[in-house]
């Protein structure tokens, strides 16, 4: 599950990626600290001491539920809600199989309470139903993710390789050097922002030895961290179109 500071780090993630473009957050930041919290712990909320959402689709709807509509943040809810559906996922080794479209009418419909019944019942139960709702949505589109057809940024790679116990330093020109212990590649190099793509990820990890073959397989690489660069590059197109709405 995700915490109030992983929510945060997506928001701050967002503010940073939209500086400059026509859609800055703005302001960014929280508007409500309780709202956060509120917001995130739906994921744990308990009945009786037992915990109340069991599965993932079911935590992760809500969680986007409470992001998206509890507006903790000054601006940006919808972005970070979606990022964060997104990122809870990716950390459980799973994945959103759904076009941006697809995600774009998902987000519409939660923030216009589209999943909610309209049979007339308590508002708690009416907020149960919609949670219930969209956890069926979420839950129909999860995948296994696949490590190796996703592509990373540089500052987001060089985060997992110092978890390795990779030593990163320029190389000159445009190349960047690791080191691993005797294990050396020097690969091409132009610029944190900059996309890494598989072949060149699957490299870096052989020479390395940073494989399943090695004992390194990619729940270890990856170690469970937040993929926050993927994920705003891959769905720019549709956190622009978010900001519109």
């Amino acid at each position: 599950m995700l915490d109030t500071e992983d929510v945060l780090l997506i928001h701050e993630a967002l503010v940073q990626d939209f500086v400059g473009t026509e859609d800055p957050i703005d302001p960014p930041g929280v508007k409500d600290p309780n709202l956060l919290a509120s917001a995130v712990s739906r994921q744990y909320t308990s009945l009786g001491g037992e915990p109340k959402y069991k599965t993932l689709g079911h935590m992760a709807a809500a969680l986007f539920y409470g992001i998206a509509l509890n507006h903790a943040f000054h601006n940006g809810n919808k972005r970070a809600a979606i990022v964060a559906l997104l990122s809870l996922a990716d950390i459980n080794d799973q994945s959103i199989s759904a076009r941006e479209a697809d995600l774009y009418t998902f987000v519409l419909d939660v923030v216009n309470h589209r999943f909610r019944p309209t049979a007339a019942m308590s508002t708690t139960d009416a907020i149960d139903a919609e949670v219930e709702g969209i956890a069926g949505w979420i839950t129909q589109r999860l995948a296994r993710k696949q490590h190796f057809q996703r592509s990373l940024r540089w500052r987001e790679l060089k985060v997992l390789l110092r978890h390795q116990g990779v030593k990163i330093t320029a190389a000159g020109g445009s190349k960047i050097e690791l080191v691993k212990g005797k294990l050396r590649t020097v690969p091409d190099f132009d610029g944190d922002t900059r996309e890494v793509g598989p072949p060149v990820l699957r490299k870096i990890r052989k020479d390395l030895k940073l494989t399943p073959r090695d004992g390194c397989d990619d729940d270890a690489f990856y170690g469970g961290t937040l993929a926050l660069d993927h994920f705003l590059a891959k769905y720019r197109g549709l956190l622009r179109d978010l900001a519109h709405v």
